[in-house]
């Protein structure tokens, strides 16, 4: 920004100042713009967003905003993975369309349930790892929105408008992701359990890339509710900067209970059994639908 300020004292035309501005700001602003747009926080873009401001002013015309930058850069990926039949994301495309609400809309994928019955199979052992290999009363510091139960999904259910189940299971994987790691951390490195949290790690991992890879790559690239994006924030906020009123304590076997039960409700096609089916059926997670059918009705 300082030398787009050092040619405009020197008196450079506005064409030529704002052909600096795409070849040096812009060009930086659109790199891999399809990646990260979806993922960056509120105070992320509200930066970049004033950069483009400032811009403006020291080039005296109109600049692209940041968001028609990610447009017209998904556009120009889409029409590229359209014309290129080999493409692993061309069969995303069917007859040169792409439908994104019903994909939103859509139930469980069913190649998610492999993983994630995988994942279940992992977690059956969490008593004997999370409780029997803890001091009695043993709890680690976590972010208040890690302690991800089934009454905050039926909680946001009420009282969050335009939430898809798409939303819900992002969060999941983004906070279950940050509940492993914190208890990897306090674990020592020849505790007991640290194999088996570094596995159930990696089982997550594999059931995100394969939820990732069902679903059409654009939806990531969405601005997320207000809500969960102030979730999304406070999670991916660096440790020293979160104000001390956002931890909480909680055992590593309550996470992990939290983790299975919040699984059965968000990813309840995978598991269908008369067991699980009648666990959700007297849950929050139960209790939220019927509640938000109501509320709509």
């Amino acid at each position: 920004m300082d030398f787009l300020r050092l040619l405009r004292k020197h008196g450079l035309p506005q064409e030529l100042l704002r052909q600096f501005y795409t070849a040096a700001i812009e060009s930086v602003l659109r790199s891999s713009v399809t990646v990260w747009f979806g993922v960056a926080t509120k105070k992320n873009k509200l930066r970049l967003r004033q950069t483009i401001k400032t811009a403006e002013r020291i080039v005296g015309t109109p600049l692209p905003t940041l968001e028609d930058l990610h447009a017209a850069r998904t556009k120009t990926r889409a029409c590229q993975i359209l014309s290129d039949p080999p493409h692993p994301g061309h069969r995303l495309f069917p007859s040169g369309l792409f439908l994104l609400m019903p994909v939103l809309m859509a139930p469980t994928p069913p190649s998610m349930c492999t993983p994630l019955r995988t994942l279940d199979d992992n977690l059956s052992h969490r008593r004997r790892y999370m409780k029997h290999n803890f001091p009695v009363n043993y709890t680690i510091k976590v972010h208040r929105e890690e302690v991800f139960k089934l009454s905050n999904i039926s909680r946001m259910r009420l009282n969050v408008d335009n939430l898809e189940e798409f939303h819900f299971q992002r969060m999941w994987f983004l906070v279950n992701h940050g509940v492993l790691k914190r208890i990897i951390r306090v674990m020592p490195e020849r505790h007991p359990s640290r194999p088996y949290t570094a596995e159930l790690e990696k089982r997550l991992q594999d059931a995100e890339g394969v939820f990732v890879q069902s679903h059409p790559p654009e939806v990531f690239q969405q601005e997320l509710p207000d809500a969960v994006q102030d979730i999304w924030d406070g999670l991916t906020e660096e440790s020293d900067r979160v104000p001390e009123s956002s931890w909480r304590f909680a055992s590593p076997k309550s996470l992990l209970d939290n983790f299975c039960h919040t699984m059965y409700c968000l990813f309840r096609e995978c598991f269908a059994t008369p067991e699980t089916l009648d666990y959700l059926d007297t849950s929050h997670c139960q209790k939220g639908r019927k509640k938000a059918l109501r509320a709509n009705s």
